[in-house]
This record gives C-alpha cells, structure tokens and sequence, in this order.
C-alpha cells in the first residue's frame, strides 16, 4: 500500500483547500514475494484504490506521465523505474525499470525506494540520502509537486510511501483596482537560521523525515514562472523540509518584471506531510519598493494557515459543476451587493464576489439551495441568520469562521449530508432547531462560549454519536437531543442549571449519564423511551431519576 498526500501531481478539477492533509491509497496489483527483491526485468502496476473519498475535495490525485522513482534492492542500489503506461482516468499506472547506477553491497535485508527519482541517492542501513533542491521549476500545466519528498521500506513489492517533507502554497493576485499587469518570475524563500534545500537524510527506522545537512542552503527559488498576475489569484507550490520558523525567520521575495517585494513571515511551524498556504495580493501602484524586506503587511492572516480563506468581499463554494452557479435564494442579505457569481479554475471552486465586505449570511440566503456541496465564508461574517442555509441536502462541508457569534433559528435545518461540525469559541447562540435532522451529522464540538442549547437543537440527527457539553452551558432546552438515536453517550458538564423537557428523548443508544450537582431543575420525561439506559446517576436532593423516564 502506498499512502499518498503530495506523491502525485495532483490535477485541477475543483476546490483543492478544504482538507489538504487527507492520506490517499496506491496498491501493487502484483503479488506480494516475501522479502524478494524487485527484478529488473519486471514491472510492477500501482492503482489508486476506492477509499472513503477517491478525491481530494474534488481534485483527482492521479499518476503523472512523467512520475519517476528510485528503488534500492538487495541485489541492485539505486535502480530507476518511471511510468510506462497509464489508464484513462491516470489512477492506474505501470512502472518500467529503466537503469541502474550502484552495485550490491550485499547488506540490504529489504527494499527501499524514494519519491522523486534521484540519480544520486544512496542507501546506508535504513538511512536514504537524496536532496531537496534549492532551485525549483514551476509547472503552469499542473499543480507540480513532483519536487515532495516520500520515502519507502518494504519486506516486499509493496511500498508504504511516508511524506518526507512538506509544501508551501503561494496564493498571488493583485487588488482590481490596481490597472496594472505584473508578471510574475520568481520566488524565493530565505531563512537565516534554517537549511532549507540541499542535501538531506531520511531516516526510514526512525520518523522518516528529510533532514538538511549542516552544509545545506538557506535558500530555495521557485524557477520559471513568467505567469501574469490578475485578480484571480494563481497558485505556486515549493517543497521545503519540515521546519520551525521563528518570527521573521523565513523571508519570501516575489520577483516581478517590474520590480520585487519581500517581506517577512511571523512565525509558524511547518509540519511534516502538511501544506502551509499563504496568500499575498499586490495592494496598490506603490508596491514595488525596493528589495529591503518590510514588516509584511500584505501577508493575509497572524500565522499561515492550512488553507487559503476568502477575502472579505468573496464567498466560495463549490457544487459539482464548473459551468453552472448556485445562485443564492435570497440576494440582498449579506451586508453588501453581489456583484458577479464565476467559477475560479485557479481556485478550482466559485467565487461570489460583493461591492464591499459581506458581514453576514442573512435570512434565507442559501435557503435549499441543493446543489451547494461546500461553502467557505469569510472572516468578516459575525452572524448566520435564520434559515440562512436550511434544506441544503447536499452540503458536506461548511466552515464558519472565528468572527460569528449567532447561529440563527433553523439555519441549517434538514442539511441532511452535512457530516460534522466545530463550532468556534466566538458563537455564543445557536438557535432552535438550527441543526434538526441533519441525519448524517456523527459528531460536534460545542465550545464553552454557548451558553444555551435551544429547543431541538439537534433534535433527530439520527447519526450523531457522542456530544461534550463544556463549562459554560447552563441549559439543555427541550427536546435538544430528541430521536439521537445513534447517541451513545454524552457528558454533562457542572455548569448546567436546567434540563428542559424530552431533553434526551428516543435516544435508543444512550446506555449511562451522570446528572452534575449544578442541577436545579428537570423537565419531564427527559429520558423517554431511552431503551437502552440503565444508569442514571442524580444528586440525592433531586427527584427520583424515573420520573423523567
């Protein structure tokens, strides 16, 4: 099985920055042969496998022409294979052996092989040696990645690929009302206390992550780019090791045909496996300088993130088609006018774009809106309103940012494929019925800024599993959890004052609860029909406990 994050180039088919760090499957359809090495005269098929998701957020992942890799075996170092053949739809491929360099040692007991091919690398015990290069191509007919780092030990033909490294994301565009072209040529990434590129290690007994040398560089350039720059923001991709930058650490210098722009990043870490997005948008006419690196202020954001998030003018989202738009249900909600509804192919999802900061998602805004599949807000939203997006049956995925702090009535009533759900620290109201029968929701995260879980909140989702109610709640309303039928246990936490009536009704999976000594009072029949319960543990001043059964 060979796990892949950034192993392939990945090809643009819709949004890419919901989850970028999903894991994806390659399988060798080749029978395994224990502990044999891999012959040259043999080829050996790699197929990308049906998984919970065959796509990362609508993007394929798919085997590249041109993809190359090295194997070590005990009968032959550094031995060449590249894609012979590929399938229609490129998730199945036929590596060829091509040549060798090296001879056995003899001390190899299994084999090895390092994603991309490199004519250079070597094997000593389970330590690869190859490099992560300090110059590097742009690719403008793919998203390249073909410069990540994975590594691989095996007992057999059949790899685990581990990512060595990590990636950095370059979202750039420039301001519409900047009437200037720039193109874009280069950019690079300086660090003065980290080696960056050059030669590297990667031990595959211990994490397996690519270490620099001590004699490494502290620069990487991203090579032949010559890409004009519009207001649709174009994507460049550096593969780096897994490093932490202190504040100021790593400076990006941006090489335009006009001139240059460097600034300095806060610090941030850069995980293994991971891609770090930043989005840098040309401001205004003054922008170009000089080369002398400023205090940053057109990076977007305290710290780089995971993913890109929209301007405070933009939604995005994204439906399954890249010709035909989701047109809100209702249009005159959201703080500020639309002004054009566009697929984005760099974004690789919608863009509705607004005459001035959208500052909420108003009543009915995207009101059964079906085809809806996910939706990104921006930052400057503080509130989602009643109905806002009830009855979008097809909508997976929706990420509400810091800023709102109420969730209005029914707003996301009978969103029925919606899979789960943070709610961030800054919500202090969610609303009756806001998530009633949202059958595919299996898990929440409620935070201690809520206060209050009103009437059938989360009445009928029939899939949720498990609930934690933080410090902060003081009451559960009536019938909040009602026909949780999939809920098998929840935690109460000491500040709730007050459970409302039917609270916990018709969960027919919940088996124990502990009722906290906060407890004032109790509605009726608060554990009706729960046929699975046998433990209810009350304070002793309440009640009997079978009262509210």
């Amino acid at each position: 099985i060979i796990n892949l994050f950034f192993n392939h180039r990945i090809m643009k088919k819709t949004l890419l920055w919901g989850a970028i760090a999903s894991l994806f499957f390659v399988s060798c359809s080749k029978s395994e042969m224990a502990v044999e090495p891999i012959e040259p005269s043999e080829d050996f098929v790699a197929q990308l496998t049906d998984v919970s998701r065959t796509e990362l957020n609508g993007t394929s992942v798919i085997w590249n022409a041109e993809d190359e890799l090295t194997i070590f075996t005990k009968t032959m170092h550094n031995r060449h294979y590249k894609v012979k053949t590929l399938s229609e739809d490129g998730r199945t491929a036929t590596f060829g052996f091509v040549n060798y360099t090296g001879t056995s040692n003899g001390t190899i007991s299994a084999n090895y092989a390092v994603y991309p091919y490199d004519a250079q690398a070597t094997l000593n015990g389970d330590v690869i040696s190859t490099v992560i290069a300090s110059e590097q191509q742009y690719n403008a007919e793919k998203v390249d990645l073909s410069y990540a780092l994975m590594a691989a030990k095996s007992e057999s033909n059949s790899f685990a690929f581990v990512n060595a490294g990590a990636l950095m994301r370059f979202n750039v565009s420039k301001s519409e009302l900047i009437p200037d072209s720039y193109t874009l040529n280069s950019i690079k990434l300086s660090s003065a206390a980290n080696n960056i590129a050059g030669d590297v290690t990667i031990d595959l007994s211990a994490e397996s992550r690519a270490v620099v040398a001590s004699t490494g560089s502290k620069e990487i350039t991203l090579t032949a780019i010559n890409q004009e720059i519009s207001t649709e923001a174009k994507a460049f991709y550096v593969a780096l090791p897994a490093v932490s930058f202190a504040d100021k650490d790593l400076t990006v210098t941006f090489t335009f045909a006009d001139g240059e722009k460097s600034f300095a990043l806060p610090a941030f870490d850069l995980l293994q496996g991971s891609i770090k997005t930043i989005a840098y948008q040309i401001n205004d006419s003054d922008d170009f300088t000089g080369t002398t690196p400023d205090s940053g202020e057109d990076f977007e954001g305290e710290t780089p993130g995971e993913e890109a998030y929209p301007a405070n003018n933009e939604i995005w989202y994204t439906n399954g088609s890249t010709t035909e738009a989701t047109t809100p249900y209702k249009t005159d909600v959201f703080g500020a006018n639309i002004v054009s509804n566009t697929y984005d192919a760099t974004k690789e999802c919608w863009v509705i774009k607004f005459d001035g900061e959208v500052t909420k998602i108003g009543e009915y805004a995207f009101y059964s809106r079906s085809s809806l599949i996910s939706i990104t807000i921006p930052n400057s939203v503080t509130s989602i309103a009643t109905y806002a997006f009830n009855s979008c049956t097809s909508m997976t995925n929706i990420n509400i940012p810091n800023n709102v702090t109420n969730i209005g009535d029914d707003a996301f009533h009978a969103c029925i494929s919606l899979t789960s759900l943070t709610i961030s620290n800054s919500i202090t109201n969610i609303g009756e019925r806001a998530f009633q029968f949202c059958e595919s929701l299996k898990w929440v995260t409620i935070p201690d800024s809520v206060t209050e879980i009103k009437e059938r909140a989360f009445c009928e989702c029939s899939s949720l599993e498990s609930v934690t109610l933080p410090y902060g709640i003081s009451i559960i309303g009536e019938y909040a959890f009602s026909d949780c039928n999939s809920l098998k246990h929840i935690t109460i936490s000491n500040s709730v004052t007050h459970i409302e009536t039917g609270a916990f009704s018709y969960c027919t999976a919940l088996a124990s609860i502990t009722i906290p000594n906060s407890i004032i009072s109790m509605g009726a029949f608060i554990f009706k029909n729960c046929s699975s319960l046998k433990e209810v543990f009350c304070k002793p001043t309440l009640p009997p406990c079978r009262r509210h059964r």
